[in-house]
């Protein structure tokens, strides 16, 4: 078992992963998805996002206050049984080391095609995968200490990219509105949801009493759940606005491709590589996290005991997680149609089943409880 100081978590450090984890899945895959289906209803769209996605929020949050001494797992074997607990179980398992695998395949194939064009892929995923392998054996408390070094680091650059694009900024590209009508934007929502909320899930490993404030966490989650999605929206917004949206959707990363037109004064341009690395930032946080997670289902299913064996198994997972992100898709091609065609709706559709599942059986839980005091 992990050490237990190396258990606990601020309500900050909350705050802090919630704000960084939000923009992970959105932007290192869902941002181009979603270009192309909303075009430029796309900043509409993540405001919208922002005010319904405060709901499946709160469920997360009613979750975590369920049986504060235990985390997502141990939570489902008491809702649903042991059999259909461990199947529930297994199921986050394949969900979360998917996504993980997904975005490992991401961070690649963006920095092989902006930074290291002659680096092997399997160089670039070992390093990355490797050096979240270590935070995670190190334990949560190394891992959310991480995430708030990496924040500082990465809010000044946020800064200066909007202050810089702001200047370059034409409201006539975000004209006319809702040109496909307002079903398809409600459709779109859902979908920008999906991308926002999946990294979210992740927090529910966090047992509540292992918060060392936890008479605070919820506010901090909250906060950080809007400075999160105010991040994704000033992403899509200066986006649409500096970019004209029909050339946004060609580009595969449009967020870099906004980048180019920054320039510090009128002697350093191409500062688009530098700029770009908080978005690589957020990658490897859900790496770190994801990786964590999947580390204490394996934990809890093996009833694995001594560190040791636990590090050995974390080590498996990631080198398990490298090779199947090399392998999963022959054709760049098939990938791209995954992306875009199958993996929001699979994304949208286990999310929101998983949480709407386990939230109504704490209920009917609850509910029991009450009327047999």
């Amino acid at each position: 078992m992990m050490e237990k100081k190396n258990n606990v978590i601020s309500s900050f450090q909350l705050f802090v992963l919630c704000f960084q984890l939000i923009p992970a899945l959105f932007v290192s895959v869902g941002l181009s998805v979603i270009f192309s289906l909303s075009k430029q209803d796309t900043w509409i769209v993540s405001i919208i996002s922002a005010i319904i996605g405060v709901i499946p929020l709160l469920l997360l949050i009613y979750i975590i206050n369920y049986e504060p001494k235990k985390n997502i797992f141990e939570k489902n074997q008491i809702l649903f049984g042991t059999i259909i607990g461990n199947i529930i179980n297994f199921m986050l398992f394949v969900y979360v080391f998917l996504m993980v695998i997904i975005v490992n395949i991401s961070v690649v194939n963006f920095s092989i095609t902006q930074y290291l064009i002659n680096t092997p892929p399997v160089v670039i995923s070992t390093v990355i995968v490797l050096v979240a392998t270590y935070a995670v054996i190190c334990g949560i408390e190394t891992i959310c200490r991480t995430v708030e070094a990496i924040t500082f680091i990465a809010i000044p650059i946020i800064i200066f990219i909007a202050i810089n694009l702001s200047f370059q900024f034409d409201f006539d590209f975000l004209r006319p509105i809702l040109t496909e009508g307002i079903p398809p934007t409600l459709k779109h929502t859902f979908l920008f949801i999906s991308y926002s909320h999946t990294p979210l899930f992740l927090l529910l490993i966090i047992k509540k009493d292992d918060i060392v404030d936890k008479e605070r966490y919820k506010k901090f989650i909250m906060w950080g759940y809007f400075f999160g999605m105010f991040l994704s929206f000033l992403v899509v917004f200066l986006t649409l606005g500096v970019t004209y949206p029909k050339i946004a959707e060609l580009y595969r990363y449009p967020g870099f491709y906004v980048l180019r037109k920054i320039g510090i004064g009128n002697a350093i341009n191409n500062v688009e590589n530098i700029l770009s690395m908080h978005w690589l930032y957020n990658s490897f946080i859900f790496l770190m996290f994801g990786l964590y997670f999947v580390s204490v289902y394996v934990e809890k299913i093996f009833k694995i005991k001594k560190k040791k064996k636990l590090n050995i198994a974390i080590i498996i997972l990631a080198i398990s997680s490298i090779i199947i992100s090399r392998n999963a898709f022959g054709n760049p091609a098939i990938m791209i149609v995954f992306f875009r065609d199958v993996l929001p709706y699979f994304v949208f559709g286990v999310l929101l089943g998983l949480i709407l599942l386990i939230s109504i059986f704490i209920f009917i839980k609850k509910q029991k409880k009450n009327k047999a005091a």
